[in-house]
């Protein structure tokens, strides 16, 4: 049980733990982890749904108009934020995709990917009037989204198993 000791510094908490005591309060650590492995299973749709918005907002250079550019950023936002906002109340939790550990190079990947993808798509629509370049890339981001997504999934879960 701890107990706190008061001296110059404010306070120092000390704590007495015996070898079981410890071994205990890892299993418990452990079975949380694992637990919460258990209920990180992303819905079938989410990544999907994912990829149509990342698809609606790089194909948005085809249509020349930054008024449709603009309103599929805003969109882009939105349903991320109700996506995010769904899954936490499906979980009860949620995993910022920047600050899972190692599973955050792959939200980082498909960070970059979808800025590679904008960027090749407003060229394409731009400054060579291929619109239809444009929406191949689009439509190429949406299982490129659900592949990257999954795989963050398992790398997030396994290391949450595995006690990383």
């Amino acid at each position: 049980m701890p107990s706190w000791k008061v001296d110059d510094r404010l306070s120092v908490m000390e704590s007495v733990l015996d070898p079981q005591g410890a071994a205990d309060a890892l299993d418990l650590v452990k079975s949380t982890r694992s637990e919460l492995a258990d209920r990180l299973i992303t819905p079938w749709w989410y990544h999907p749904i994912l990829g149509l918005m990342a698809a609606w907002v790089i194909a948005a250079p085809a249509t020349h108009s930054i008024v449709v550019w603009y309103a599929a950023m805003a969109l882009f936002a939105v349903g991320c934020g109700l996506l995010a906002r769904t899954y936490r109340a499906k979980t009860g939790v949620w995993v910022s995709g920047t600050n899972a550990g190692a599973a955050s190079r792959w939200a980082w990947a498909l960070a970059l990917v979808l800025v590679a993808a904008g960027g090749f798509s407003a060229l394409a629509a731009i400054l060579f009037d291929a619109w239809p370049v444009s929406i191949a890339v689009a439509l190429a981001q949406i299982p490129v989204t659900v592949l990257i997504g999954r795989r963050f999934d398992d790398v997030l879960r396994r290391q949450l198993r595995e006690n990383r």
